[in-house]
């Protein structure tokens, strides 16, 4: 699941967003694929 962040005034994606994934293999498949890109990675 993707929640993308939009500016309420302007409707604009603020840059950022959320992405929910089913398991922690999904979490590492991404992270690879996206080779370190990834800025911030918070699990719950």
């Amino acid at each position: 699941m993707v929640e993308v962040v939009y500016d309420r005034m302007t409707g604009r994606s603020r840059g950022f967003g959320f992405v929910t994934m089913g398991s922690a293999e999904e979490v590492a498949a991404a992270v690879e694929q996206f080779n370190g890109y990834v800025r911030r990675l918070h699990l719950f």
